[in-house]
């Protein structure tokens, strides 16, 4: 676990997010693990989405439309974090709009204004006993036509 500190925040990261061949080399001694930090919050990242409190930042992308992507890991089972997102949000006036739960995976999308938010929790298959946390946003912007 790699420990990564900003100024308002600090996050653990897990170390599976940095691959071996893009670990740059660092002079350590034969004891110590090389790591490196590719990951932090982007910095439009919206103050109205909760981080699950011990989730590790794993990676962020950007998307098509000025969509963010960002993807944390953490060990609560998937109700219990899908249970968190929804109070959190609906409490917020963010309304569900679409949904589904097949218990080991969960989607759901939240809409309030223009921010639109694709929240994913599922079993982590390459690590037993965590989960990954999606959390995929964007600002709509209005069709340049009218919907039918």
């Amino acid at each position: 676990m790699v420990e990564f500190k900003e100024p308002a925040t600090a996050f653990k990261l897990a170390q599976p997010a940095v691959t071996k061949a893009q670990r740059p080399a660092v002079a350590t001694s034969a004891a110590e693990p090389t790591a490196t930090v590719l990951a932090a919050l982007p910095s439009d990242f919206p103050t109205e989405i909760p981080v699950y409190e011990g989730a590790n930042l794993v990676s962020t992308h950007s998307m098509a439309n000025d969509a963010r992507n960002v993807l944390f890991t953490v060990s609560d089972p998937v109700p219990v974090v899908s249970r968190f997102y929804r109070n959190k949000l609906e409490s917020q006036g963010f309304e569900v709009t679409q949904q589904s739960d097949r218990g080991i995976h969960t989607f759901t999308t939240y809409k309030k204004g223009d921010l639109l938010i694709n929240l994913t929790v599922a079993n982590d298959d390459r690590n037993p006993g965590h989960q990954l946390i999606s959390v995929m946003y964007e600002h709509v912007k209005p069709l340049p036509f009218d919907e039918f």
